[in-house]
């Protein structure tokens, strides 16, 4: 197979470059975009993005039914009140099964991020992490072949996604390099630009996901919840090949993640 890829990175959702035409990979490493695949692996129907589950849940009370599941975190990442669970994927391995639930997801950054993109207008949109890392590449390149276009890998970021973090760009890193690894078994060329070689520059400044997620605010932010755990179930690579994906956004403005 032939053809050639533009690689991008943004490290934060604005920073999205759409003259490229991307095929946009969001990346929440530390943990929204972890979440959201282990809610799929354990059998959740979709997810829905949304703004505050106060207001959702007033304007749609079957919200409170058990064929949904609310998880929210507060800004401090701990479990929001009328949250059933918090993001932590700690957490959600002590659930057996979700299977045929619709789960409503808000979470400080990821869930932001997507959102973000989705209303700058870009239509395809993956959710990629460590641990479905070469799903997601391997998906990304496919659709990118398919439609003509690039890809960007882009970092949900800290603080509403104003800041850059060490977490998301160094999951950035791992995937293009996923993505050059799987193009190049394909016969396909990627052209690297400047940022896409920034982040792929950091994974050889670690010794692993995990020792990178520790060194990041993010990995503070988790020691100070006593959540330490979700660090290494977060940067686990490759135990899952469910590849998210934005399918569509109501007229309220909630987002739709599908697999």
């Amino acid at each position: 197979m032939n053809g050639s890829i533009k690689i991008d990175a943004a490290f934060i959702p604005r920073e999205v470059c759409k003259s490229h035409n991307p095929i946009c990979i969001l990346i929440d490493a530390v943990r929204a975009s972890c979440t959201i695949a282990t809610f799929f692996d354990k059998g959740a129907q979709e997810i829905v993005l949304i703004e505050e589950e106060g207001a959702y849940i007033q304007a749609h009370p079957e919200a409170l039914s058990p064929s949904c599941c609310i998880c929210a975190e507060k800004l401090d990442g701990s479990r929001a009140d009328l949250a059933e669970v918090s993001p932590s994927l700690h957490e959600l391995h002590q659930h057996d099964s979700f299977t045929g639930r619709k789960v409503l997801f808000r979470t400080t950054n990821g869930s932001i991020g997507v959102r973000a993109l989705s209303t700058q207008g870009l239509e395809k949109i993956l959710i990629g992490s460590m641990l479905n890392c070469d799903a997601v590449a391997k998906a990304a390149v496919d659709m990118a072949l398919e439609n003509g276009m690039n890809i960007c890998t882009v970092c949900a970021g800290r603080e509403h996604g104003q800041i850059y973090c060490i977490d998301d760009t160094y999951c950035a890193g791992a995937l293009i390099q996923s993505i050059k690894k799987y193009a190049d078994s394909i016969g396909c060329a990627v052209d690297l630009q400047d940022s896409a070689k920034i982040a792929h520059s950091l994974v050889e400044n670690y010794a692993s996901a995990e020792a990178a997620y520790q060194s990041s605010a993010s990995g503070e932010i988790m020691r100070r919840l006593h959540m330490e755990q979700d660090l290494a179930l977060c940067a686990r690579e490759n135990v899952t090949k469910v590849v998210p994906y934005v399918s569509h956004i109501d007229k309220e403005g909630n987002v739709t993640i599908a697999m």
